[in-house]
């Protein structure tokens, strides 16, 4: 893509990578900084491309975006959680769900980040993190969740060291029917882990500030999957 795009005489190109690439944060929000750790084969293809993508030599200068957990509408992975949450009224946290853990970016704030970072002219040759307003424990979400669907909640707190055996169990089953479940080994591994970003290079080089709050951002999407009757 990027050799047609250079032969094509396209002056800049954006490619969009993921956190998967970067892997878990830990406590602290990861920076553009952190090395490469990927938990899943995505992730890994992910890091490869970034990886591909430095050792060029020739071709239109190239930015790259990392987005943490996209959502909004049209939206269809964190809409398996949300579709549970609403037709089954259960919200699985792993451990106790207390402190921040996942970043959320709403996907018009992503889009926004993206279109300002390829037409900004000093951001050729840089990888940025495109986040939401912050880092979100999943009790936060419940409950923001809650108030959006219009009716409670009910936590159900699976520890940690039982993640992984249900993952691989849940694989071996889909496996038997030759498909491969939303919980997986590499699903358990990363729903043990924090996902969280820092956007304050992309606010320092060309002003990216996240807009859309969480309890905006849960309303309007789920207020799409219902006029779309996907709930």
């Amino acid at each position: 893509v990027l050799a047609a795009a250079h032969e094509a005489g396209v002056p800049k190109v954006l490619v969009t990578s993921s956190l998967a690439a970067a892997g878990p944060s830990g406590p602290e929000p990861l920076t553009e900084d952190a090395p490469l750790q990927p938990l899943s084969m995505y992730g890994e293809s992910k890091a490869e491309m970034e990886r591909r993508i430095a050792m060029r030599t020739v071709g239109p200068p190239v930015v790259v975006v990392r987005p943490p957990a996209v959502y909004g509408p049209r939206e269809a992975d964190i809409y398996t959680l949300i579709k549970t949450a609403a037709k089954q009224r259960l919200f699985p946290i792993v451990g106790e769900g207390r402190v921040p853990q996942l970043d959320l970016v709403h996907v018009r704030d992503l889009v926004r980040g993206m279109i300002t970072a390829a037409e900004t002219e000093d951001t050729a040759g840089q990888t940025y993190f495109l986040g939401g307003p912050r880092g979100y424990a999943w009790s936060e979400i419940k409950a923001v969740m809650a108030e959006a669907l219009g009716h409670g909640l009910m936590q159900v707190n699976v520890p940690r060291g039982l993640v992984g055996p249900v993952g691989a169990v849940a694989e071996g089953v889909g496996k038997l029917f030759g498909q491969y479940p939303p919980l997986n080994r590499e699903k358990a591994r990363e729903a043990k882990a924090a996902w969280l970003v820092s956007s304050a290079k992309a606010e320092r080089d060309f002003g990216y500030t996240p807009q859309v709050s969480l309890e905006e951002g849960l309303a309007e999407t789920i207020a799409w999957y219902r006029t779309h009757e996907w709930l």
